[in-house]
């Protein structure tokens, strides 16, 4: 079985220093393992909601805990998931736009891919840069609108994409989170938080000029 490769070298060298409160996971996920209710967590909300924004929310600040180390927040979120409860969601999105190394990979490989229709790749090119940016811990949403905003907030000449994943296993559902705890929020409503660990690339579908959808599976 192949395996994507968890992140790309070129990625790492332009990320950030992981916020030092990273050394706290394992104590947090220790707290967490020994509630048995979200009831009882209440009493550490305010430090965990404080620290989780520190680490999560602000990622897109260029803080919080980098790509090298975003899987060790896993347990935490487990944790997390298990005490508030996950909803069902027959699908997932996540919005993203090609790295600047390879910005164009879809359009230069598919120029006559109309608005619409859709491939199936085979292409190395594709694959890998795809599978890259859909591999890991990542944040997702639920609704479609949502990721799009994501992959759409800056004016770029880049491939969007928008990932979709079928019955995802969803980590921790922002949503379930968010309706008891209402101070230093560290999620988006709507977002959901996924680990995949193996991506395959399913189909690809031209949604407008240079934006795709393109559907994964997780082995």
């Amino acid at each position: 079985m192949k395996y994507a490769m968890p992140v790309d070298p070129r990625v790492l060298e332009r990320d950030f220093e992981s916020h030092r409160l990273i050394s706290q996971i394992p104590r947090l996920t220790a707290t967490l393992k020994s509630l048995k209710t979200k009831e009882g967590y209440a009493p550490y909300n305010h430090e965990f909601s404080e620290i989780l924004h520190l680490l999560w929310f602000s990622i897109n600040e260029g803080t919080g805990v980098n790509l090298r180390d975003r899987e060790k927040l896993y347990p935490l979120f487990n944790e997390l998931g298990r005490l508030f409860g996950v909803g069902y969601y027959p699908f997932a999105y996540r919005g993203v736009r090609l790295s600047r190394w390879d910005g164009s990979a879809i359009s230069e490989t598919y120029p006559n891919l109309g608005i619409g229709e859709t491939v199936i790749p085979n292409e190395p090119r594709i694959l890998e840069h795809l599978e890259g940016l859909a591999y890991g811990l990542r944040s997702w949403s639920q609704r479609l609108d949502g990721a799009e905003n994501w992959a759409y907030n800056k004016s770029t000449a880049r491939d969007k994409v928008i990932f979709k994943i079928h019955n995802p296993d969803v980590v921790l559902d922002a949503n379930e989170y968010l309706n008891i705890n209402k101070i230093n929020q560290p999620f988006d409503w709507d977002e959901l938080i996924l680990f995949i660990q193996n991506p395959q690339i399913l189909s690809i579908q031209k949604a407008s000029k240079n934006s795709y959808i393109v559907t994964i599976k997780d082995n």
